[in-house]
């Protein structure tokens, strides 16, 4: 697999061949003690030791992703995903490669994401698959519920594949009214000029959501490949919208180009049932993040990987969009560059950047944000973070909607890590134990004041790998009012005919 470079990475799947919390110091005040994050539920969710009963695979890292419905809670973790009672019930587990139909010939599977829709009741669901670890030709696969309830009936449908030996990396799912919105990086295609590593462009495919929520054979516009944006996020739409909004974070690519900080903020209108859809872009000028170094754990003596400063996910609610992801940065009270989370909040009204900042622990290491908002504009944060004093837990913040700006309030544990995080099977292939790649964050669509969180930390036990993950609901105690707040040239698309599973 390649090395990671400034430029990017492709982050390859591993699989095996046979108390005290720390001290944040903020990096700007903490918001005010009279509006605390409540932890309404919290309980323990697929781990590494269940997924591999599930799967038959032990692989790493988690890929932390929890969605919330009406009554359920949906999990997707690498190869294995489980619905959970909002109580803490396992209701039941499922195979990957059963739930997407992967073909035989697929030997890897990964990344997958998903989503709850509450403007049209549904089920979002995104994975993709590759040969093998010699051969990366792969598939992008997208899976779409037939009503609210995550046990009935699901159409699968491949969204692009290829058999030339390009990876599609990441595909990340969004949604607008009208619009459904899937985005990957390529690997092993034509290399990019001035990239070091084997990125070959990113690609987003705009969906017609009528056609998927329907099971039809579903018209769609591509953009790309494209060498210009790297990592584009589709953003989830909480209120109705008929733009889809993407961001990227401009730096990756402008250490390259151009040599400045900026947020690729992104506008998808029209319908690509009427043909009529287009990429319009803003670059909003922001303060520019960096690559953060690896973070350590003093209590273990060991490393653990903390990606790049690509951003992670994104939610839009009524004009405001918020997204986060790493970066390196300099706590208050320390001396030496830590991994930092960088929050960006952006007005869709009329394009501008709100604000952007970073929140650092002077001596331990914050890491793989994930945000959502609340009915009320609240937002929520959660990610890990581990200290010379503290396992890797899982923590989260909050900054109301009502300010004030720059700063997260809480924070709040939401799991302290409970050991040392150790996996013999990864450590020298990549200089660190793997970590991430990225959290889960959602509303809950029936009690629209509370928002689910779950991360990745460092459980106990005796398995090998010894990740965890934990979810929690919560909520902010004390609500406060709302403070109002070159284009690619687009190519016909169709996806292959759907079929229909049941789990």
């Amino acid at each position: 697999m390649c090395p990671w470079t400034r430029f990017g990475y492709e982050r390859a799947k591993r699989e095996p061949k046979a108390g005290q919390g720390p001290v944040f110091g903020l990096s700007v005040p903490q918001a005010p003690s009279s509006a605390n994050l409540r932890v309404v539920n919290s309980f323990g969710v697929m781990g590494q030791a269940l997924q591999q009963f599930v799967s038959g695979l032990g692989q790493v890292p988690p890929d932390t992703q929890l969605a919330a419905g009406p009554n359920h809670l949906v999990q997707m973790v690498n190869v294995a995903g489980a619905v959970w009672s909002k109580s803490g019930y396992l209701l039941s587990t499922f195979s990957l490669r059963s739930f997407f139909g992967i073909p035989s010939g697929y030997q890897r599977l990964s990344d997958p994401r998903v989503i709850y829709d509450a403007l049209s009741g549904r089920w979002f669901a995104s994975a993709f698959a590759w040969v093998s670890d010699y051969d990366k030709s792969s598939a992008v696969y997208l899976a779409v519920s037939a009503g609210p309830d995550p046990t009935g009936w699901w159409w699968v449908y491949t969204v692009q594949s290829n058999f030339v030996g390009i990876l599609y990396d990441q595909p990340f799912i969004g949604l607008s009214s009208d619009k459904v919105v899937i985005s990957w990086n390529d690997y092993y295609g034509a290399p990019c000029p001035g990239s070091s590593s084997s990125f070959s462009g990113q690609e987003t495919v705009v969906l017609e959501k009528a056609d998927l929520l329907s099971g039809l054979p579903v018209r769609g516009i591509r953009f790309g490949p494209d060498c210009f944006r790297f990592r584009i996020v589709p953003a989830l739409a909480l209120t109705p919208s008929g733009p889809a909004y993407l961001v990227y974070n401009g730096w990756t690519m402008s250490k390259i180009y151009n040599g400045r900080g900026y947020l690729g903020l992104v506008t998808v209108t029209g319908s690509p049932a009427l043909g009529n859809v287009v990429w319009s872009e803003q670059t909003l000028s922001m303060p520019a993040t960096s690559i953060p170094p690896k973070a350590y754990d003093g209590l273990a003596g060991v490393y653990l990987d903390t990606g790049d400063d690509r951003f992670q996910s994104a939610v839009w609610q009524n004009g405001i969009l918020w997204t986060g992801g790493n970066t390196g940065c300099v706590p208050p009270g320390d001396a030496y560059t830590r991994s930092c989370l960088r929050l960006v909040q952006a007005s869709t009204t009329t394009p501008s950047l709100l604000q952007s900042f970073d929140v650092g622990l002077a001596g331990g290491h914050l890491m793989y944000p994930a945000v959502a908002v609340d009915r009320d504009g609240n937002m929520f944060v959660t990610f890990s973070a581990i200290s010379s004093t503290s396992y890797a837990g899982v923590w989260a913040g909050y900054q109301a909607a009502s300010g004030p700006l720059y700063q997260i309030g809480g924070p709040v544990a939401i799991h302290y890590g409970e050991a040392a995080y150790r996996c013999s099977f990864d450590s020298l292939q990549w200089g660190a134990y793997r970590w991430g790649d990225y959290s889960g964050a959602g509303l809950d669509p029936a009690d629209p004041s509370t928002v689910w969180l779950t991360g990745e930390y460092a459980a106990a036990g005796t398995v090998d790998c010894n990740w965890g993950n934990w979810t929690a609901q919560v909520r902010l105690l004390q609500q406060p009012t709302p403070t109002p707040t070159p284009s690619p040239t687009p190519t016909p698309y169709r996806l292959w005919l759907p079929f229909i599973i049941k789990w």
